[in-house]
C-alpha cells in the first residue's frame, strides 16, 4: 500500500517527528508511513537537535509545540538555523501558539487524521 496511498507529491520524505507523549510520535510515524514517507520519532526538541548535530539530513520536522524541554517554535528556529531548506510543521492540543506569532510555520491542529496530514505535506512539496 505504502507509496501507492502517497499524498501524492512524487516521492518519500524524511520526516522527524518529535513529541514528549510517545503513542502520539507512533501515531504520526504510523500515519507518515502509510503515506509512504520515512519516519523517525524522537520525545524531545533536545533529541531532535543532537539527531541534525550528527548531520542527519531530513525533509520535514513535525514538532509538538509544547514540550517540556522547548517549545516547537524554538526547535523550529534552531533547525531552520542549521538547515535553511527545512520545512517544519507545529502542532499543537491547544487554540493558540502561547503568544507565538509566527505565521509561517504550517500548523497541525491536534487531533489530525491522516488525510489532514497528507493535505499539508502536499501543500508545502507538491509540484
Amino acid at each position: 500500500m505504502g507509496s501507492e496511498q502517497s499524498d501524492g507529491i512524487g516521492r518519500s520524505l524524511k520526516v522527524l517527528v518529535v513529541d514528549d507523549e510517545p503513542l502520539i510520535a507512533m501515531s504520526v510515524s504510523d500515519m507518515l508511513e502509510d503515506l509512504g514517507h520515512q519516519a523517525i520519532a524522537v520525545h524531545s526538541g533536545g533529541e531532535a537537535l543532537s539527531l541534525l548535530g550528527e548531520g542527519r539530513a531530513f525533509d520535514l520536522i513535525i514538532t509538538d509545540q509544547s514540550m517540556p524541554d522547548m517549545k516547537g517554535t524554538e526547535l523550529a528556529r534552531q533547525a531552520m538555523g542549521r538547515d535553511a531548506g527545512l520545512v517544519v510543521f507545529l502542532s499543537t492540543g491547544y487554540g493558540d501558539f502561547e503568544g507565538e506569532t509566527d505565521d509561517s510555520l504550517p500548523r497541525l491542529q491536534k487531533p489530525y487524521m491522516m488525510s489532514d496530514l497528507a493535505e499539508l505535506i502536499a501543500a508545502k512539496f507538491g509540484s
